[in-house]
């Protein structure tokens, strides 16, 4: 269980580092609308990373760079000026869309990883209980 917990606490920090990286490439708005740019980014902090990635580390450093590569390059570039949704009251500019790619990934990641976890620790433990087994043996006997 320690193991499981341990792996979602990596998952949660490498999507939070990613998402940090892909929102300050965003809020640049020269490097957010160049392609080329975000490529070279994305793979600029790809291949000296990989080549340290250790074992231990190793779920927090390819989600982040997931999400790095995630965020940049889904992103859409907006015109200069964007446009205003009065209806939800959201902003379309690229300050707008950066914040709201980077809420919606880091919240679908943490929902992802701790539902499941506190799932196995509040549903599931009765599974691994003595009492189980010898209810088992039981009613098969």
């Amino acid at each position: 269980m320690e193991s499981t917990a341990s792996r979602v606490v990596l998952r949660l920090l490498g999507t939070l580092a990613g998402g940090a990286l892909g929102l300050a490439a965003l809020l640049h708005s020269q490097l957010a609308n160049s392609p080329p740019a975000l490529l070279g980014l994305v793979c600029g902090a790809t291949f000296p990373v990989a080549c340290l990635c250790g074992n231990r580390f190793k779920p927090a450093i390819v989600l982040t760079l997931v999400t790095l590569s995630a965020m940049t390059l889904c992103h859409q570039p907006r015109t200069a000026g964007g446009s205003s949704n009065t209806v939800r009251g959201d902003s379309d500019t690229a300050q707008g869309v950066a914040l709201r790619l980077f809420a919606a990934r880091v919240t679908s990641v943490s929902l992802g990883c701790t539902l499941p976890l506190l799932v196995s620790r509040m549903v599931l433990p009765w599974w691994v209980g003595g009492w189980m087994w010898t209810a088992q043996c039981v009613t098969l006997c």
